[in-house]
Protein backbone atom coordinates (compact mmCIF):
# COMPACT_ATOMS: atom_id res chain seq x y z
CA UNK A 1 0.00 0.00 0.00
CA UNK A 2 1.29 3.35 -0.62
CA UNK A 3 1.60 6.09 1.63
CA UNK A 4 -1.04 9.31 1.65
CA UNK A 5 -1.34 11.84 -0.46
CA UNK A 6 -0.38 15.04 1.86
CA UNK A 7 -4.03 16.46 1.58
CA UNK A 8 -4.90 13.72 3.93
CA UNK A 9 -2.54 14.21 6.71
CA UNK A 10 -3.55 17.89 7.44
CA UNK A 11 -5.39 18.66 10.51
CA UNK A 12 -7.59 21.50 10.19
CA UNK A 13 -11.04 20.28 8.98
CA UNK A 14 -12.40 21.33 5.13
CA UNK A 15 -8.53 22.46 4.37
CA UNK A 16 -8.60 20.19 1.43
CA UNK A 17 -12.00 19.15 0.17
CA UNK A 18 -13.62 16.58 -2.33
CA UNK A 19 -17.07 16.85 -4.11
CA UNK A 20 -19.77 14.48 -5.77
CA UNK A 21 -23.27 14.98 -6.59
CA UNK A 22 -26.01 12.16 -5.70
CA UNK A 23 -29.28 11.41 -6.15
CA UNK A 24 -32.21 12.31 -7.92
CA UNK A 25 -34.81 11.30 -5.04
CA UNK A 26 -38.32 13.16 -4.42
CA UNK A 27 -39.11 15.87 -1.90
CA UNK A 28 -42.52 16.77 -0.81
CA UNK A 29 -43.09 20.07 -0.84
CA UNK A 30 -46.63 20.51 0.48
CA UNK A 31 -48.54 17.99 -1.92
CA UNK A 32 -46.27 18.74 -4.81
CA UNK A 33 -43.28 15.78 -5.11
CA UNK A 34 -40.07 17.31 -6.98
CA UNK A 35 -37.16 16.09 -7.73
CA UNK A 36 -33.71 17.21 -5.82
CA UNK A 37 -30.26 16.57 -6.02
CA UNK A 38 -27.63 16.42 -2.96
CA UNK A 39 -24.00 17.54 -3.32
CA UNK A 40 -21.82 16.16 -0.24
CA UNK A 41 -18.63 17.52 0.60
CA UNK A 42 -16.03 15.41 2.25
CA UNK A 43 -12.96 16.68 4.22
CA UNK A 44 -10.55 14.80 3.08
CA UNK A 45 -8.15 14.27 6.43
CA UNK A 46 -11.18 13.65 9.22
CA UNK A 47 -13.73 12.69 6.28
CA UNK A 48 -16.04 14.48 8.04
CA UNK A 49 -18.98 16.07 5.28
CA UNK A 50 -21.16 18.67 4.34
CA UNK A 51 -24.34 17.49 2.31
CA UNK A 52 -25.96 20.92 0.28
CA UNK A 53 -29.94 19.92 -0.89
CA UNK A 54 -30.19 21.58 -4.84
CA UNK A 55 -33.17 21.08 -6.94
CA UNK A 56 -30.98 20.94 -9.95
CA UNK A 57 -27.39 20.12 -10.97
CA UNK A 58 -26.02 23.02 -12.84
CA UNK A 59 -23.16 25.17 -12.83
CA UNK A 60 -25.35 27.95 -10.89
CA UNK A 61 -26.39 25.78 -7.87
CA UNK A 62 -23.19 24.42 -7.76
CA UNK A 63 -21.47 27.48 -7.37
CA UNK A 64 -24.77 28.95 -5.05
CA UNK A 65 -23.56 25.88 -3.36
CA UNK A 66 -20.13 26.38 -2.90
CA UNK A 67 -20.57 30.05 -1.95
CA UNK A 68 -22.99 28.43 0.96
CA UNK A 69 -20.15 26.56 2.22
CA UNK A 70 -17.83 28.61 2.26
CA UNK A 71 -19.84 30.50 4.48
CA UNK A 72 -20.64 27.89 6.92
CA UNK A 73 -17.46 26.05 6.94
CA UNK A 74 -15.02 28.59 5.74
CA UNK A 75 -12.37 28.86 2.99
CA UNK A 76 -11.35 25.46 1.34
CA UNK A 77 -7.39 25.57 -0.42
CA UNK A 78 -7.85 22.34 -2.25
CA UNK A 79 -10.94 20.87 -4.05
CA UNK A 80 -10.96 17.48 -6.01
CA UNK A 81 -13.88 16.60 -8.12
CA UNK A 82 -14.26 14.64 -11.08
CA UNK A 83 -14.77 15.72 -14.77
CA UNK A 84 -18.78 16.00 -14.74
CA UNK A 85 -20.50 18.65 -17.42
CA UNK A 86 -21.48 20.76 -14.62
CA UNK A 87 -18.65 21.23 -12.88
CA UNK A 88 -16.22 21.66 -15.28
CA UNK A 89 -19.02 24.60 -16.49
CA UNK A 90 -18.97 26.37 -12.98
CA UNK A 91 -15.22 26.19 -12.90
CA UNK A 92 -15.00 27.76 -16.82
CA UNK A 93 -17.81 30.59 -14.90
CA UNK A 94 -15.54 31.19 -12.33
CA UNK A 95 -12.63 31.22 -14.31
CA UNK A 96 -14.24 34.41 -16.48
CA UNK A 97 -15.91 35.91 -13.13
CA UNK A 98 -12.10 36.29 -12.50
CA UNK A 99 -10.97 37.53 -15.73
CA UNK A 100 -8.82 34.48 -16.27
CA UNK A 101 -7.28 33.84 -12.84
CA UNK A 102 -8.10 30.81 -10.74
CA UNK A 103 -7.10 32.09 -7.80
CA UNK A 104 -9.26 35.20 -7.08
CA UNK A 105 -7.88 37.63 -4.34
CA UNK A 106 -11.21 36.40 -2.28
CA UNK A 107 -10.76 32.88 -3.25
CA UNK A 108 -7.61 31.12 -3.64
CA UNK A 109 -9.29 27.29 -4.09
CA UNK A 110 -7.11 25.19 -5.95
CA UNK A 111 -9.26 22.98 -8.26
CA UNK A 112 -8.24 19.33 -9.26
CA UNK A 113 -10.23 17.23 -11.24
CA UNK A 114 -9.58 13.39 -11.06
CA UNK A 115 -8.71 11.54 -14.57
CA UNK A 116 -12.09 10.07 -15.98
CA UNK A 117 -13.21 6.90 -15.24
CA UNK A 118 -11.43 6.74 -12.32
CA UNK A 119 -13.50 6.89 -9.35
CA UNK A 120 -10.96 5.53 -6.97
CA UNK A 121 -9.38 9.14 -7.07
Amino acid sequence: MSTLPAERLVETAFTHGGLDYFGPFAVKDGRKERKSYGLMITCLSSRAGHIELREDMTSDYFINSLRNFIAIRGLVSTIRYDQCINFVGAFNDLAKTCQGSLEPKTYSIKFIFNPPHSSNM
